[in-house]
């Protein structure tokens, strides 16, 4: 009884799907609604052939498990989510079965047989709803994967500087990642990047290196800021410039910098931003020239006792950072932990080995570089 009215069982679940399920009306083709009548038969016939035992329900049921598994995977590469899908499923049964329980009540069927039917009908229902949910988190687990590959990818292109505006715009688009305004490079050693993930701007791009993570941050400014400082304090991470977003290859290029330069110890910061060290930056910026500048201008205490030398360096250092300051003898003594009269005696002394030096403003300059 059951079989003579399949066909029109299918009609009947899918125009209640038509007129019920809005997402789906005016989306389909007048041919992919056919085949989709034709599928519900289909597996309506599957089915049957499990409920009456003719085959084993496994064997039975299988190719409808599959092919409700591909129409989860089709509905999520087409964008579509799984309310949809679900609703169409419980539209559908429930249609197919009012033909059927007609033809049942029809050819006499006793009560028992229809209620046993009807549970086992929305049974299989559930079985087939939960195949396609599954094979669309599938799709949507591959989709999300490729996704954060390209975007991966893309953050790595975005840190070259030879990377061209064409090629790396070309990437953002098959990435499917809209550019902001502006980036900004922040560095996080790994052992602590995975719990800030959460925490920073869902539209950053990563990519993952063995010791340092790096996001490219978009649009901090402002309170945008405060809360990703906040959100870094304890992390020792490092914080480049924020610039326009096709040029945050220079962030990264200072934040990897400044990241040298915390480790090394010159500077601190929680987390150390560049911006605020930017002087540092300048001066570090050449390494190598830096040290012969060293070498140079404070080449006339090497005659002193390494004890003596580093005394009336750190002296000599306050002492200039001061200069402009009232009281400058008092200053360089509270920020050495020494009397006022230590001050006076190393100052003296440092005129008498420099001499006129210290009277050139150029040589001065040297100096100051040379200490910072």
């Amino acid at each position: 009884m059951l079989r003579e009215v399949l066909p029109d069982a299918g009609v009947q679940a899918v125009a209640a799907i038509r007129a019920e399920v809005p997402v789906y009306a005016g989306t389909l083709s007048s041919r992919m609604w056919e085949n989709i009548q034709l599928g519900v038969a289909l597996s309506l016939g599957t089915f049957i052939d499990a409920a009456t035992g003719e085959r084993e329900e496994a064997d039975a049921l299988a190719p409808a498990i599959r092919g409700a598994y591909e129409l989860g995977r089709g509905e999520a590469n087409a964008g579509r989510t799984m309310e949809g899908l679900h609703a169409a499923f419980r539209v559908g049964s429930r249609a197919a079965w009012v033909r059927m329980g007609d033809s049942l009540l029809e050819g006499k069927a006793s009560p028992a047989d229809i209620v046993l039917l009807a549970a086992s009908v929305f049974a299989y229902t559930d079985q087939l709803s939960l195949a396609s949910a599954a094979g669309h988190a599938a799709a949507l687990d591959a989709v999300g994967r490729e996704r954060e590959r390209l975007r991966s990818e893309l953050a790595r292109m975005l840190t070259i500087p030879e990377t061209t505006p064409e090629s790396v715009i070309h990437a953002a688009e098959q990435a499917e990642w809209v550019p902001p305004d502006t980036l900004t490079a922040v560095l996080i050693p790994s052992s602590q990047a995975n719990d800030v993930v959460a925490w920073i701007d869902a539209r950053s791009l990563l990519f993952e290196g063995a010791d340092v993570w790096t996001f490219l941050v978009p649009d901090v400014t402002g309170a945008a800021r405060e809360r990703l400082v906040t959100t870094l304090r304890g992390r020792r991470a490092v914080v480049g410039p924020s610039v326009p977003w096709l040029e945050v290859a220079e962030s990264n290029r200072r934040a990897l910098r400044l990241l040298e330069l915390v480790r090394d110890g010159t500077i601190t910061g929680d987390p150390a931003e560049a911006d605020v060290h930017l002087a540092a930056l300048t001066v570090h910026a050449d390494p190598a020239c830096r040290q012969d500048l060293a070498d140079r201008v404070l080449a006339p205490l090497d005659d002193l006792r390494p004890a003596a030398r580093e005394k009336l360096l750190v002296t000599l250092r306050s002492w200039l950072l001061h200069a402009l300051s009232d009281g400058r003898r008092d200053l360089v003594a509270e920020d050495l932990f020494v009397h006022p009269q230590t001050v006076r005696y190393r100052v003296g002394q440092l005129r008498e080995i420099f001499g006129e030096r210290l009277e050139d403003p150029n040589y001065v300059r040297d100096l100051v570089i040379a200490l910072t």
